[in-house]
């Protein structure tokens, strides 16, 4: 029997982007991977709505983990089907503000760590 680990797939709404339902991420033994007409017909939600207006985006595991964990809430770009991360300012009502996904902001920083670290290396700063 394979381990098998399955990212999250996420219904929404192709008008407005809103999340009508997310199956989270699954690990384990013995288990099939739904396709999406056997969770059309499974789940209520999606059964009770317009099929016509049902989008439908799959993650790999691990995908934008940290965005998740961190976020307050999230839409789904209808134009480029990605995810619109709403994060909280800190403060006790939350703000929301959308912003590119700190998945995003940590491989740019990653970079330009990178590009600093060869920028010192080379004038013999390190």
């Amino acid at each position: 029997m394979e381990f098998l680990q399955l990212g999250r797939r996420i219904y929404y709404d192709t008008r407005t982007g809103n999340v009508l339902y997310d199956s989270g991420e699954m690990t384990g033994y013995g288990f099939l991977k739904p396709t999406r007409a056997q969770d059309m017909q499974a789940i209520k939600i999606l059964r009770d709505y317009d099929p016509t207006y049902v989008g439908f985006l799959e993650l790999e595991f691990g995908q934008f983990k940290q965005d998740f964990e961190n976020c307050i809430g999230y839409t789904i770009n209808v134009h480029t089907k990605q995810p619109i991360f709403v994060y909280s300012d800190g403060t006790e009502i939350p703000v929301s503000t959308k912003k590119p996904s700190l998945s995003q902001e940590i491989e740019e920083l990653k970079k330009q760590n990178a590009a600093m670290l060869l920028t010192l290396v080379a004038n013999d700063l390190i």
